[in-house]
């Protein structure tokens, strides 16, 4: 793989992967080193890709494990306990607006509260259309846990709802 064509990957599928990362890590700054990680392992190890699935399914599922390794690690425990931030690196405006709008999407906000095993059916399910049964194969998992987790997600959402109707009266 030339760096053209690494290039050409990064434009056509760097944004889409750092908003799967950002679902995940809920951290502009960790989202960024996470897709620049995936984009580095896929440039050095390119012919493990066989092409069973889609170009842009394997550098999802890639970006998941990575996102998932994130927050398994010390530093992102580090970042919950002491309430670290790597949004400063950001200019304070842009900062400012991408949290505006942060707030002003109370699905979003609801979305990023729950659970990453029910975030990421809600991302696949609704943000990538697939189907429950391409769900089931991408995560190894059962369809009726797919459809479990699914189901929960939006109950969860729901009460979300709820109590944001409740406190707004």
């Amino acid at each position: 793989m030339t760096e053209e064509e690494l290039r050409r990957l990064m434009d056509e599928h760097g944004d889409y992967l750092l908003k799967v990362a950002f679902f995940y890590c809920k951290n502009w700054g960790y989202a960024e080193e996470i897709v620049q990680d995936v984009f580095v392992k896929f440039y050095v190890k390119n012919e493990q890709f066989k092409e069973q699935s889609s170009l842009r399914t394997y550098l999802t599922k890639m970006t998941i494990n990575q996102s998932k390794d994130y927050l398994k690690s010390w530093r992102y425990k580090k970042y919950i306990l002491f309430g670290e931030s790597v949004d400063q690196a950001m200019p304070d405006q842009i900062t400012k607006v991408f949290h505006e709008k942060i707030r002003q999407n109370e699905v979003l906000a609801a979305i990023f509260r729950l659970k990453p095993t029910y975030r990421e059916v809600l991302i696949y399910y609704y943000f990538e259309e697939k189907s429950i049964v391409e769900i089931a194969s991408l995560l190894n998992e059962n369809e009726r846990t797919i459809r479990t987790r699914l189901q929960r997600a939006r109950n969860k959402l729901k009460l979300h709802k709820e109590i944001i109707e409740l406190e707004g009266m």
